[in-house]
Order: structure tokens, then sequence, then C-alpha cells
């Protein structure tokens, strides 16, 4: 099993960012270590026309948790 989570930058987690997207959500797409990846998955999901906010997280880091959120918030609205 590889350590490396994507999050929302590929597999399941990029499918289920673009499948919101395609429904008219503001996306946050979440990145750990791998910027470039969350950034080209950000423009796809722009490129549906839906807003996109791309934001560093560490889930194992509870200041950074909190941080990401009060971001998605202040930039995007209440979080569903």
């Amino acid at each position: 099993m590889n350590a490396h989570n994507g999050g929302s930058s590929r597999g399941i987690g990029r499918a289920i960012a673009l499948a919101f997207a395609q429904e008219g959500a503001r996306i946050v797409v979440t990145y750990q270590s791998a910027l470039a990846e969350a950034e080209a998955v950000a423009g796809e999901i722009r490129a549906l026309g839906s807003e996109c906010l791309v934001l560093p997280l560490a889930v194992h880091n509870r200041e950074s948790v909190r941080e990401c959120f009060k971001k998605a918030d202040e930039q995007l609205g209440s979080i569903d």
C-alpha cells in the first residue's frame, strides 16, 4: 500500500471532486505535498465552471485542519 494519500488530487478523491464540480459545487482541493497534482485537478474543476480553492492540509495536525477550514469558510462561505 502506498503511504502517500492523494486526497482530492487523484483516484477516488479526484473523481468525487469532479463529480461534485459537475453539479455546481464549490470545491476545496487539499494537498500535503503534491501541489502540482492539486493545481491540475483545480484546473479541471474550474474548466467545469465551478469555483475551486487549493489549500495545504495535514490531517494529522489539528492546527492545519483548523487553518484549512478557516480559509475555506472565509473564501467560499459555509461548508456543507
